[in-house]
């Protein structure tokens, strides 16, 4: 079996967007394993360095931003 290169993972699409499924790559790519990360959001990458200023610009941007 092959494993596609690029990290994908898949969130609910309605708020609060937990995450449902991640790939081997993503797994890799973040170090986490997907039963630690299946029902969080995507804030579980996020750590004490983490620019809020720019998490709240890509959120204010993103397309979905409808909730």
């Amino acid at each position: 079996m092959s494993f596609p290169p690029t990290a994908r993972f898949v969130c609910h699409a309605s708020y609060p967007q937990n995450l449902v499924y991640a790939n081997v790559a993503w797994t890799k790519l973040t170090g986490y394993h997907q039963h630690e990360v299946a029902g969080h959001t995507l804030s579980v990458l996020q750590g004490p360095m983490t620019n809020m200023q720019t998490i709240h610009k890509v959120e204010q941007n993103h397309p979905t931003n409808n909730y």
